[in-house]
């Protein structure tokens, strides 16, 4: 059973892992990553991930198991109502409460107030709290506001806290085994119609065509263990940072959204993989905060970038070319957009199966060729709350 440590410190999720294969670095990899950026509207997650060098090997099984880790977050959600008088809070269950000691001073950034801990009580995520520390006037709280934890303050000669160690989490993903073959016949092999042959013309239209499923898989992908076996893509995965965009979209609605994506990256920057709709509303909303740069987070990326309250002033958005009207004819995923840690993200395959070109694979008798691609891969996403989706996203235009 392969076990992957990746990327718990936001370090390359390369370690661990297997390099790929000299005969895939070789020979293949030139030409695929050729293929990305003559496509690049149509790929860019694969782009990222091949930018970075996102991408391991695994050679024991059809799947791959990774374990979260964070460092214990500052941010933490009401769960419960309670009026200007309750003491204790109700937060969202978490592993993150850990990270919550007797002595701590926490406040509600909408409210102004101040809290001092008194008590946690770790199995049911309840806070037992001073009301208006520090001369802060108590208010009532609602749920999912916020709540960040200050500085300690302890009383003297007390006894060291309990560490905050956060166990971690064991996450399964599966490789899925992909192929796409070409098929010229003997005649259309030796005709003079396209420069360089139809085998090859046909090859690189097929690379173009394998390398799109590849980036649907990982955007869509619904994972499966049994039968015919899928990986998880981006849709799959993220749960917690979701934001539902159907009853209309506002400008309130995309800062709730920026703020959401960053409150568990401890600064990090993130990529934004925006459906027309997601853009065209950026537009919208004011083009004297876009500006058309090179990505701070991928080198030789163009993005847009749209300034806001959120990620250090700037979020930086990429137009996904398979969100649009044009590629999705019911619409739905032109009204999607991903935000995504690239440092949480990478390509996991099977060792010495990357991507083959397998040649000669015709019946006997056959006048001509086949050949096909082979790759068997998966999608890395680690640490799940380091990512964001938006969906429902109208069209500003209709």
């Amino acid at each position: 059973m392969p076990s992957v440590i990746w990327g718990a410190d936001n370090q390359s999720i390369s370690s661990g892992l297997k390099k790929m294969s000299d005969i895939y670095n070789q020979r293949i990899k030139p030409q695929y990553l050729k293929t990305i950026e003559k496509n690049k509207h149509i790929l860019p997650l694969t782009r990222i991930i091949e930018k970075l060098n996102k991408t391991g090997t695994v050679g024991d099984n059809n799947f791959f198991i990774f374990e979260e880790d964070e460092i214990p977050q500052s941010v933490q959600l009401l769960a419960s109502q309670p009026t200007t008088t309750d003491t204790d809070l109700v937060m969202t269950a978490s592993d993150m409460i850990k990270a919550i000691k007797v002595g701590h001073i926490m406040q509600c950034p909408r409210t102004g107030e101040q809290f001092t801990i008194e008590a946690v009580n770790y199995a049911t995520y309840t806070l037992s709290v001073t009301r208006g520390h520090g001369g802060s006037t108590p208010t009532a709280l609602l749920i999912n506001d916020y709540f960040q934890i200050f500085s300690m303050s302890d009383t003297e000669g007390n006894t060291a806290p309990s560490g905050t160690g956060v166990e971690p989490k064991k996450v399964t993903n599966y490789l899925q085994i992909a192929k796409k073959s070409i098929e010229v016949t003997g005649r259309m092999q030796n005709a003079d119609t396209y420069q360089g042959g139809n085998e090859m013309r046909e090859w690189e239209k097929m690379l173009v065509a394998f390398e799109q499923e590849q980036e649907k898989a990982y955007l869509f992908g619904l994972l499966s263990s049994t039968g015919r076996v899928t990986t998880g893509g981006l849709k799959y995965w993220i749960s917690t940072n979701l934001v539902d965009a159907s009853a209309g979209m506002t400008e309130t609605i995309l800062e709730a959204f920026l703020q959401k994506s960053y409150r568990f990256n401890q600064g990090k920057k993130l990529i934004f993989l925006a459906g027309e709709n997601m853009m065209a509303w950026l537009q919208k909303f004011g083009k004297d905060r876009l500006e058309y740069a090179e990505s701070d987070v991928v080198p030789g990326v163009m993005v847009t970038r749209f300034r806001s309250l959120w990620g250090g002033g700037a979020s930086e958005f990429i137009p996904h070319g398979m969100m649009t009207s044009n590629y999705d004819g019911g619409l739905t995923y032109a009204g999607y957009c991903f935000g995504i840690n690239p440092e949480l993200v990478g390509k996991v395959a099977f060792r010495g199966r990357e991507m083959q070109y397998l040649k000669g694979k015709q019946t006997p008798d056959l006048d001509g060729i086949k050949n096909y691609v082979l790759s068997d891969f998966g999608l890395y996403l680690g640490n799940e709350r380091s990512h964001s989706l938006m969906y429902g996203i109208s069209n500003p235009l209709a």
